[in-house]
């Protein structure tokens, strides 16, 4: 679009016409009867005159909230197939933690533009018609949908999901009370497209058979469900990652064999997992009968993660060293009074150990000298860990993270020791914790590398 300018600020620009030199307003004076008549082009352009390309433009400036966009969907079908092309494809719903009543709503809609709309109560009618328009406006869009509730809205949310994400949705996400026959049914056309289904502590009332034809699954998480297992009767033929979260015991609580028994026979059908993760309150005859089955099962598993918070887990371990592809490791709850038993695990890399119970041994972290990433975690204090000289026996780490229930806090003196003792490796050393002192005034070479810890696990 051609468009003529004039800069008005040029001291060189000429008066269009010798009436501009005969202008006289004096100061202070609204009258404007004097003005000349200047000879300037106005085009007339309004919003819709603009080509496709500008009006993207203006549909992604950030000055615009999410109502703003919807208001453009609404307008035109023209307006509609532009905003479409930057509709969202992530949408989160969840629950206020601080406001019961009040639910938070975040749109991705570029890399660079994030809707966070206010808290709003959902449950007013007025507030819903909202939902009910960014679904409408973008649900055929949508890749990933996340609904967390604790009330009975999620019936309605859900109602939204079947009723406009059958096109494009891959991954969804539920926390609500249940899930009902009813939810299931509608949601089947979205299940046989899934990639990955997570459910998050619900009370499933649902037949196992509505969970079947999803060959599309590749990831799956029941995290505090009852009736979880009702899943796990059926096969998903491109599942690659899996994770079992048992819920706290209740009246309707399977017992742990039948647990196990389903678990188990889910594993075995499931031969292809890549990550495997369980966590629960279970015996160490079920926990080693775990071991075995994956170990006999999963030849091809790269991550395994095991929180049991009452087991003792080096009888795994040591069942686990025969499974060669594993690489990284995630253990919970556990004291280890000797280290060795992860030597013979030597293609493992990454190692995460939260709440974990270590020697002062320091001849015993040899066992762990092929390891690159280390996380430690521990109830205990580390002032009495010798963290320069756990470093030493780690010869090939390039990434450690040290954290304390007691905020422990590594001073200055002892990371100029870290820094004589990796200076001489030739990998670079990410060390993360807390500590005191101003890095950026630290003179710590090339082989060290320290970031604070802001987040607590």
């Amino acid at each position: 679009m051609d468009h003529k300018r004039m800069k008005i600020d040029n001291p060189t620009l000429e008066p269009l016409n010798n009436t501009c030199d005969d202008l006289t307003v004096s100061e202070g004076s609204n009258d404007m009867t004097n003005l000349p008549n200047l000879p300037l082009e106005f085009t007339g352009t309004k919003l819709h005159d603009l080509n496709e390309d500008c009006l993207l433009e203006i549909f992604q400036l950030k000055t615009l909230d999410l109502y703003d966009v919807c208001s453009l969907a609404d307008t035109c079908k023209r307006f509609r197939q532009i905003v479409h092309r930057i509709a969202p494809k992530e949408l989160e719903i969840w629950q206020s933690f601080e406001k019961n009543d009040c639910y938070q709503i975040k749109l991705e809609i570029t890399e660079y533009k994030i809707f966070n709309a206010a808290e709003k109560r959902l449950d007013k009618p007025c507030e819903f018609v909202m939902i009910k328009r960014i679904f409408a406006n973008f649900g055929s869009n949508l890749v990933s949908v996340l609904i967390r509730s604790r009330r009975g809205l999620h019936c309605h949310l859900t109602d939204q999901v079947a009723l406009h994400c059958k096109e494009k949705l891959k991954h969804l996400s539920l926390q609500c009370q249940e899930f009902s026959q009813y939810r299931a049914i509608e949601m089947q056309p979205i299940f046989k497209n899934l990639k990955s289904l997570k459910f998050y502590s619900l009370h499933l009332l649902a037949d196992a058979k509505l969970f079947a034809g999803m060959d599309s699954l590749v990831e799956l998480e029941l995290v505090s469900v009852e009736n979880g297992v009702e899943i796990l009767e059926n096969t998903f033929p491109k599942l690659e990652r899996f994770r079992y979260v048992k819920g706290i015991t209740n009246k309707h609580q399977l017992r742990e064999y039948q647990l196990m028994s389903s678990l188990l026979s889910f594993i075995v059908r499931h031969n292809d997992l890549k990550i495997l993760q369980f966590s629960g309150h279970i015996s160490k005859d079920s926990a080693m009968i775990f071991c075995q089955t994956i170990v006999h099962n999963c030849k091809e598993l790269d991550t395994f993660m095991l929180g049991c918070s009452t087991t003792r887990t080096s009888y795994c371990i040591k069942i686990l060293t025969q499974l060669k592809s594993l690489r990284n490791l995630y253990l919970e709850h556990q004291s280890y009074s000797d280290l060795k038993v992860f030597a013979p695990m030597k293609e493992l890399r990454h190692l995460n150990l939260s709440n974990c119970g270590l020697p002062l041994d320091l001849n015993q972290f040899d066992s762990w000298a092929h390891l690159t990433k280390i996380f430690l975690s521990t109830p205990n204090d580390f002032r009495s860990f010798d963290v320069v000289g756990v470093i030493k026996h780690l010869t090939n780490i390039e990434e450690l993270e040290l954290y304390a229930s007691n905020k422990y806090i590594l001073d200055e003196e002892t990371v100029c020791e870290i820094v004589a003792v990796v200076c001489r490796r030739v990998q670079l050393l990410r060390l993360k914790c807390l500590y005191d002192f101003d890095w950026k005034e630290f003179d710590a070479g090339e082989k060290l590398q320290l970031l604070q810890t802001i987040t607590f696990h």
